[in-house]
């Protein structure tokens, strides 16, 4: 895995960029330590940097940027194409031909010969790519269809910059004097990063994922259109071998590289049956675990056990206080763009202990949106068909089953619609509350784009709307801080289940298929049963991949995190409400109120602006 920057500069001013592209570069390179290479345009009005993790062709041949036979295409890619030899037979190219076997090059011979949309919709991987084309004076900027790798761009009357980094965006001299986006801060707040087709400055965007963004580089015109849609019609009965057959392929594809490989092992489904799967696909495999000195939370134990029936090579760190400040600095560093996931520490270690022998690791993400695994979802279905119905006959509703003696959930009649009580569940505990009393501002509040495009997609079935939403906001957190601390630590991360070949798979079914009123994600259930004996079965269940945090910021990180949020940064300050900064950080030091996640967000947020968005590196 890698990482890239580049920018357009309108004005053709040649030597003007060199400080940014070598600060933006080194600032890289602990997503591409093997080699940091760079490319103009002849007149330099474009200009490209390439960070590379090597991991297929450690040659010289997989070196990036790199150009099309015809140099009418130049790219640069962070990712993987996991149906390169699909890709070659599609295209009819005789890999002989080939001066290496990167995928990379794989890629652009395909642009060149069926072009870049058709090349996209074929492609089964993780990745973002910046495509140059001379011929047409473009520049297209894909992100995968699952959103597994990140892309920022800038994008006004200057020109153009674009990264693997928001920070290289916000601290470039075209950008670093736009104002704050009040929007984009309020969702930061509501969701705990920044969303898809926001930006925290105005005229700078998170690019969305399975969209094509494209740029006419003579007028500065742009937009972005989808190449890949979950298909919510497309159910058709699907076998449990069926499932089990396309899962081993996936994963059986996503072990091949020219470096170690091995897995995150949770103890809960998912990454187990990522584990056992390709224990049995290759031999050796190592596996790694972290845990955390609270039983509520740890899952160790269950990890354990599916380590030793699958025989893996397991090591497992339970994080200790001399872990914590540690952790929280790499956390800072770390971040491109702020990000309030404070699991980001848990992950940040795991991919640290994994690195001592591994260059790539096959993690479970993905199951709990695909199969309706989250507990939300049976909430979701018991509250459908009351959010269907007016407020006044909700009233009568909830009134009725109050005198039969059935909890009442009052809580409803403060959401429109089903679509607006499943965004809330999306976003950090209790930000309904708390962000109006954090932020200054009464201005109107903009629902993230893709949960509009996701309404605007006409999906008749609640659950399917909620499967969508889990997909396009809660999974892009997650899929943002496991890029984050294992790029940190020069470590890829595949995600076998987010494969494109699964994800397409996993449409076949209806949610009465995957859940029952106790639990979710059935088909994944039953094929981890499958995979064990009786005397071995555990649930599966995991208890939350997360640290205690509400006890950490009364303890361990008191100090640091309060010499940090009480110092609002000069550029929020219009935006803040620090008088209630006080009041969220007693409450919960007074142990009244767990205030963790806004408490969190404040910190993640405040570190981010002052140390990453303006930064005179360069």
């Amino acid at each position: 895995m890698c990482g890239f920057v580049g920018l357009v500069d309108i004005n053709n001013t040649d030597g003007k960029h060199a400080s940014f592209m070598y600060y933006a570069l080194n600032d890289l390179h602990r997503r591409g330590p093997d080699s940091q290479l760079q490319w103009k345009s002849d007149n330099a009005k474009v200009q490209l940097g390439f960070a590379r993790l090597a991991i297929r062709d450690l040659s010289e041949a997989g070196n990036q940027p790199m150009q099309s036979s015809s140099n009418r295409y130049t790219i640069v890619y962070n990712g993987e194409t996991y149906n390169t030899n699909d890709l070659c037979e599609w295209a009819t190219i005789d890999k002989k031909n080939l001066k290496g076997h990167s995928d990379t090059e794989i890629i652009l011979a395909c642009i060149e010969l069926k072009g870049v949309v058709d090349t996209i919709k074929k492609m089964d991987g993780i990745f973002a790519i910046a495509l140059y084309d001379r011929l047409e004076s473009k520049l297209h900027l894909v992100r995968d269809h699952a959103g597994v790798k990140p892309l920022y761009l800038g994008c006004n009357q200057f020109g153009i910059v674009f990264s693997s980094h928001y920070q290289h965006i916000t601290s470039h001299e075209f950008f670093r004097n736009e104002p704050i986006n009040e929007n984009a801060l309020a969702n930061y707040f509501r969701f705990g990063f920044i969303q898809e087709g926001e930006g925290l400055l105005e005229n700078t965007y998170f690019l969305p994922h399975g969209h094509i963004t494209s740029i006419d580089l003579h007028t500065l015109t742009w937009s972005w259109v989808p190449y890949f849609e979950l298909n919510h019609s497309r159910h058709k009965k699907t076998t449990a071998e069926e499932l089990k057959t396309c899962y081993t392929e996936v994963v059986k594809s996503q072990l091949v590289s020219d470096v170690p490989v091995g897995c995150f092992l949770s103890g809960g489904v998912d990454s187990t049956i990522t584990t056992g799967i390709a224990s049995k696909c290759q031999q050796n495999i190592t596996a790694y675990t972290i845990g955390v000195n609270d039983q509520r939370l740890d899952e160790t134990d269950e990890a354990s056990r599916f380590a030793t029936y699958f025989q893996v090579n397991h090591h497992v760190h339970t994080i200790n206080s001399n872990d914590i400040l540690k952790a929280l600095n790499d956390y800072i560093e770390s971040m491109g763009e702020p990000l309030a996931d404070y699991s980001s520490l848990l992950t940040l270690k795991v991919c640290q202990l994994a690195k001592q022998s591994l260059t790539v690791v096959l993690s479970g993400d993905g199951g709990d949106e695909l199969f309706w695994g989250y507990p939300r979802f049976q909430k979701a279905l018991t509250h459908a068909s009351l959010l269907k119905l007016p407020k006044w006959q909700r009233i009568i509703n909830i009134g009725m089953g109050k005198l039969s003696g059935r909890k009442a959930p009052f809580g409803l009649m403060d959401y429109q619609s089903f679509d607006d009580y499943y965004l809330s569940k999306q976003g950090l505990p209790g930000n309904s509350y708390w962000v109006k009393k954090l932020l200054k501002s009464n201005s109107v509040l903009k629902d993230p784009l893709l949960y509009n495009l996701a309404k605007e997609k006409g999906i008749e079935n609640e659950l399917d709307r909620a499967k969508q939403f889990e997909y396009d906001i809660h999974m892009q957190r997650v899929l943002l801080k496991v890029d984050r601390a294992s790029m940190f630590h020069s470590l890829e991360v595949r995600t076998p289940m987010l494969s494109r070949k699964f994800v397409e798979l996993s449409m076949n079914y209806t949610y009465e298929e995957c859940m029952n009123t106790k639990e979710g994600k059935l088909p994944l259930r039953n094929l981890l049963q499958s995979m064990i004996p009786s005397h071995q079965k555990n649930s599966g269940d995991k208890k939350g991949f997360s640290p205690p945090m509400a006890e950490w910021i009364r303890k361990e990180l008191k100090e640091v995190i309060e010499i940090r949020i009480f110092d609002v940064p000069i550029k929020l300050n219009p935006f803040i409400n620090k008088t209630y900064i006080q009041e969220l950080w007693n409450e919960h030091q007074e142990n009244k109120v767990d205030n963790s996640w806004p408490i969190w967000a404040i910190y993640s947020l405040f570190s981010w602006v002052d140390l990453k968005m303006s930064t005179n590196a360069h």
